[in-house]
């Protein structure tokens, strides 16, 4: 019985078994990073529609394409179906993340005039974990930037969410928002056709 249960465990551990090369590119990314998408005239020139270089910290790196927009609100779609929501830049609903969040009371934020200086409050769905947590959010609007800060009195925490607007037309093109306790920052580029 001894004899079974030894060789029974001795089979178990060498399935769990990671060799160095498989361990190697996992090793890499966390401690470098994944590659960046170079983002030429040409690859813009080939894309048929509007689409967002989408960077989550030093481990994600994707492009995701306008599928829809509604009221003011993008929806941006992966290529393996995560979506990102986004109003005038800023990220309202995700799904397919490992963390995703939603904004409950939209009409706030549409209100407040994005950019003004008025102060306001958004409650944030979470999954992973389950909880439904406010935002307190006022802009500071300079020439081609408008800083958000957030304060969140459930976590006790503030956060600065960042987006720059194009000079010509005042689209946000590029934003860097925290949007989860679980997430890095979010860096998103927004190319537009």
């Amino acid at each position: 019985m001894i004899k079974k249960l030894a060789l029974t465990g001795l089979i178990l551990s060498s399935c769990s078994y990671v060799s160095y090369s498989d361990a190697l590119p996992l090793i890499k990314t966390a401690l470098v990073g994944v590659e960046d998408i170079e983002i030429s005239n040409e690859f813009i020139a080939q894309r048929e529609y509007s689409f967002a270089k989408f960077k989550m910290g030093r481990s994600g790196i994707a492009i995701l394409t306008l599928a829809y927009v509604n009221n003011d609100i993008f929806e941006w779609v992966s290529s393996t179906n995560e979506k990102i929501f986004t109003y005038k830049g800023k990220i309202v609903k995700t799904e397919g993340l490992l963390s995703n969040i939603n904004v409950l009371n939209i009409d706030a934020l549409i209100e407040s005039d994005f950019g003004t200086s008025k102060q306001f409050s958004l409650l944030i769905n979470l999954t992973n974990p389950s909880a439904v947590i406010e935002h307190r959010s006022q802009y500071i609007s300079t020439e081609n930037l408008i800083t958000e800060s957030v304060f969140i009195p459930s976590l006790n925490k503030n956060v600065e969410n960042f987006y720059y607007m194009n000079d010509s037309n005042g689209r946000v093109i590029r934003s860097i928002q925290s949007i989860h306790p679980r997430l890095p920052k979010i860096e998103i580029d927004f190319y537009y056709k």
